[in-house]
């Protein structure tokens, strides 16, 4: 939807919230304010809306002076401060910022009535309901917040204090959509509560909102980015106080992405060794982003092994990776990615950075001998410990099963049978045609994830516009340390990946 038309489109229940929101002037002093809460908390008092009008007004007029950014959140959660997403469950198991914690203030059925409320009756009545659902909860959230802060403080200690800080003070971020009134009114409740232990809380502005534009504007520069940022307008209906500049959080981020990394593909067929080498990399001292790891699944039909039962949504693989790469330090730092497609499992890549990935200054294909790919594809799929693992073998049968199509009944149920006989190679080396064929075309297939901001069809199957160098995986050769002497030689690819990539440097004078 083009900007301009985004701008002119009504804004829901303005005039509504207009017309009852209390003006500055006439919000009580923090005295009064204080008063009035402790009324309007007593679970036997009746609540009225000019009372939570007022309550609400006086929140923000202070919370107004203890904000904090989008960036400031982030790094925080990154260096382990509290986070506390006030969001109802499943707004948070939808996404939300990494190292957050699920603090909600309603829960999912009352995140909905509270809504329904707002937009059939208005504000006055949403927050005399939520008020309603809050109140039996306060003495949990304070407990929650106060265990949290002792935990922070240990952990603070056993380091020698937080050098940032002086370890004077304990941060809090509280967050929630859109910075609105659950955000506010906890943050304000938890700095009255816990005042006298050295506390500092502060609301993120402009909320998860604002933290996914964030995100997107990592790849996209933000003028092209959609207005709401490619969510339902209705998830701002929760009980959320609506801002009338909804632009102000926009004006936060770049108007083009921020500087990162030179990126440097680690690409390669099935069975190189492509992921041992950036975990490799890593524990080199090498950036790395490991989209497989963050999306918890290695993107093939059997890419289930060895990960955890359940991925990421979309939304919040695309959160760990945008924080990943925001903890990177840029250019002339390379990061190393592996070569991936437009999905990992059910994670979708976020166009901005697939675009990134395809035009990558430096790819470096991997080729191994079929030896020491059938070695890492059993190593990595049928060792002994995932074998060892309930229903691993029924599920690698049903793997197999649902490539029938692609592969004919005959062949599938050959490789069943010898699945389910122990010849791990044999099944291995009946795959391997297939992945090899489908890497090659690099599953050229259209996006069609709802809220994409575009397709990345054409993008696969452009021509890569990188330098592309050939680096060759090789096996230990004897077998040491209780290894096959057709294992890889993870240390060996490592050390040739940086040399290639330092010569890179060296020949082409346009890398920063």
């Amino acid at each position: 939807r083009p900007r301009d038309r985004a701008a002119r489109r009504p804004r829901p229940f303005a005039r509504a919230r207009r017309a009852t929101a209390m003006p500055d002037d006439e919000t009580p002093p923090v005295a009064d304010l204080e008063a009035l809460f402790l009324e309007i908390a007593r679970p036997d008092v009746a609540l009225h809306e000019t009372s939570m009008e007022a309550f609400a007004a006086g929140v923000r007029r202070t919370i107004k002076r203890a904000e904090a950014s989008v960036d400031d959140v982030v790094r925080a959660a990154r260096r382990g401060d509290i986070v506390l997403d006030v969001r109802s469950p499943g707004e948070y198991a939808r996404g939300h910022i990494p190292g957050a914690t699920s603090m909600p203030l309603f829960t999912d059925d009352e995140r909905a009535k509270v809504g329904i409320a707002f937009a059939k009756q208005g504000r006055g009545v949403a927050m005399v309901l939520g008020m309603k659902a809050t109140r039996p909860k306060l003495e949990d959230i304070i407990a929650t917040a106060s265990a949290l802060v002792e935990e922070r403080k240990k952990i603070r200690d056993r380091d020698g204090g937080d050098g940032e800080r002086g370890g004077a003070t304990t941060a809090v971020y509280v967050h929630c959509w859109r910075g609105g009134m659950r955000s506010s009114s906890v943050a304000w409740f938890l700095r009255r509560s816990l005042a006298d232990r050295g506390v500092d809380v502060r609301v993120m502005r402009g909320g998860y909102k604002a933290f996914r534009r964030w995100v997107l504007s990592r790849w996209t520069p933000a003028a092209e980015l959609p207005g709401d940022a490619g969510k339902d307008d209705a998830r701002a209906l929760g009980g959320e106080e609506q801002d009338d500049d909804d632009t102000a959080n926009e004006n936060e981020f770049e108007a083009s992405p921020p500087r990162g990394p030179n990126v440097c593909i680690v690409g390669g067929r099935t069975g190189v060794g492509k992921t041992r080498a950036l975990l490799a990399l890593r524990d080199a001292g090498e950036q790395v982003i490991d989209l497989e790891g963050l999306a918890s699944h290695s993107g093939s039909a059997f890419g289930w092994v060895g990960r955890p039962p359940e991925q990421p949504t979309s939304e919040h693989f695309s959160n760990l990776v945008a924080c990943a790469w925001a903890g990177s330090r840029p250019s002339p730092r390379w990061v190393f990615i592996e070569d991936e497609g437009p999905h990992v499992g059910k994670c979708s890549v976020d166009p901005g950075l697939f675009h990134r990935m395809r035009h990558a200054p430096l790819v470096v294909n991997v080729v191994a001998p079929s030896e020491v790919r059938l070695r890492v594809l059993v190593e990595d799929y049928a060792s002994e410990e995932h074998r060892a693992a309930p229903g691993w073998l029924e599920s690698m049968t049903e793997s197999l099963e649902k490539l029938q199509k692609r592969l004919g009944g005959e062949r599938c149920n050959s490789l069943v049978t010898r699945l389910r006989s122990g010849d791990y190679t044999a099944v291995a080396e009946g795959l391997l045609e297939y992945y090899d064929d489908l890497y090659d075309r690099h599953l050229g297939k259209k996006r069609v994830e709802k809220g994409a901001i575009k397709t990345i069809a054409a993008e696969t199957q452009k021509p890569r516009s990188g330098v592309q160098k050939i680096v060759n995986a090789l096996p230990v050769g004897e077998a040491r340390d209780g290894r096959h002497p057709d294992a890889l030689d993870v240390d060996a690819l490592v050390m040739d990946i940086l040399k290639t990539v330092r010569a890179f440097e060296e020949e082409d004078a346009s890398v920063p």
